[in-house]
Order: structure tokens, then sequence, then C-alpha cells
């Protein structure tokens, strides 16, 4: 599939697009302190159970890990796919899922109507380098 998205739709929104980032990185780095804090990686690393659950950013959030993703939902139905090494690391689809879930974002949502492929156009130009975060 090929991107439906031009520049000028991307330049237009990027103040959106950056909010979104920011708040994508906020939410996927908290979550990933709360994963640690609460023993849950260093469960998952040694293949041992782990709560569910952890309580971050005012709100319980159930967990999914599969490596190297953490799949959390808030109560509140916001999902964040968060790389638990990486937590700034950037996923177009994931970014778009919580773009989607967050309920704030409907301009960046409506500015993807291709999906995926649409937001790697967005993120090819307002974050260059978004592939090859260390």
């Amino acid at each position: 599939m090929r991107t439906t998205v031009t520049e000028e739709q991307i330049t237009a929104h990027a103040d959106q697009v950056r909010a979104l980032v920011a708040d994508f990185r906020t939410h996927s780095r908290a979550l990933v302190d709360a994963l640690r804090a609460a023993g849950i990686v260093a469960a998952y690393e040694a293949h041992e159970e782990y709560d569910g659950e952890v309580h971050a950013l005012g709100s319980r959030w159930s967990v999914y890990l599969h490596d190297p993703h953490a799949e959390l939902t808030s109560a509140e139905g916001v999902v964040v796919e968060a790389h638990l090494y990486r937590p700034d690391a950037l996923d177009p689809g994931f970014l778009l899922a919580f773009a989607r879930s967050r309920g704030m974002y409907d301009d960046v949502v409506a500015l993807c109507p291709a999906g995926f492929v649409d937001m790697v156009a967005v993120l090819d130009t307002l974050e260059p380098g978004w592939q090859t975060l260390d």
C-alpha cells in the first residue's frame, strides 16, 4: 500500500504530531519505569510469573509482555505498546494505536487513512532518524 498523506498535510499538522510523539514517549517511559519498579520486567526475564497489572500515571494498567515489548492498557482504554529496553523507540503502528486510544489526536489519526504507511511518512518527515533510535 502506498502512502496517502502529502508533505503539505504533514507540515500543517506538525505541532499535533510532535505533541503525540512527546505524549507517547512520556507514557512509554513512565510505564516501563513502573514495570521495572514493580519487578515485573525482572520476573518476565527470569521466565517467572508476573503481576498482570501495574499502577502508573494515575491509572491501573493491564500488562502483557512479549519480548521486547509491553502492551499496556489503562482502565480508561488507552493502549501503549512500549519497548522494554528502549522506551523512546517509535513504531508507526504502535504510535497510531496510542493516538486512536488516547482520544486527543483525532487530526493525526485522520491524517493517516492508510494507517501504518502514512504514519511512516509522517515520522520520516517530522522525526528524521526515528528508525535508528538508540
